[in-house]
């Protein structure tokens, strides 16, 4: 996994899992029982973080480390 994944806290960890899963904000807000502006401000810092330019190559990245799959435990 590459080495920027340790940079994410467990938080972002969870909402790019929801993310790798095509989860809509809306369905991360309730989810999480978070606001969807909290949302929002996650992921952009995912993004950034990432250094991904949208939610389409953060879906990727996270989908070759295999978040979208029921068996990744987030660590």
């Amino acid at each position: 996994m590459d080495s920027v994944y340790a940079e994410l806290t467990s938080r972002e960890k969870e909402i790019l899992k929801l993310i790798a899963k095509n989860a809509t904000n809306t369905e991360i807000a309730s989810k999480l029982h978070i606001s969807i502006k909290t949302v929002v401000n996650y992921a952009t810092l995912i993004f950034s973080k990432l250094q991904v330019a949208d939610r389409k190559e953060a879906e990727e990245l996270a989908r070759r480390w295999k978040m979208d799959t029921e068996m990744f435990s987030g660590g």
